[in-house]
């Protein structure tokens, strides 16, 4: 059986690059993501590298040798994260929308086993969410930030 993934990044600006990942994701297939996929989002969004903190989760291959080499390559500075700090990651509620969005349209899962009608059918659902969604996420960290000082690190309703 076929597995894919769907890798993506956001910032302040809009939804990133996304990456379909066809059968799980290792640190080689994830520099090769940073090199074209993240690049491209910089090129894209028209943003300066020494400007931000690239924030990503604790995957092995996140945190993978060839990963971080890739990001010191690119001369993008990366924010150390704490793991199990999902309380904080805005992106896990924009793929929480993301998901919502894909299960109103009730694809057709025979269709959708096409590589190029799949990438089309996720960049449709990417481009419907609206910037305003993006930007209550980013308004929402300092709230974020203070509920989990206040909650000593664990779990809050975010």
């Amino acid at each position: 059986k076929r597995h894919r993934m769907l890798g993506g990044c956001m910032t302040c600006f809009g939804i990133g690059n996304l990456a379909v990942i066809p059968n799980g994701l290792d640190g080689k297939l994830y520099a090769r993501i940073l090199r074209e996929d993240l690049a491209e989002t910089f090129r894209g969004q028209k943003l300066n590298k020494g400007t931000f903190y690239f924030q990503q989760d604790n995957a092995p291959a996140h945190k993978s040798d060839v990963a971080i080499q890739t990001l010191r390559r690119l001369k993008i500075k990366r924010l150390e994260w704490p793991p199990y700090s999902c309380d904080l990651n805005p992106i896990e509620h924009l793929w929480a929308e993301f998901k919502r969005r894909w299960r109103m349209h009730n694809p057709n899962v025979e269709e959708l086993k096409d590589d190029e009608k799949f990438k089309k059918f996720v960049k449709k659902i990417a481009d419907e969410i609206p910037q305003e969604f993006i930007d209550k996420l980013y308004e929402s960290m300092p709230a974020r930030i203070q509920a989990v000082i206040q909650a000593n690190g664990g779990h809050t309703h975010f």
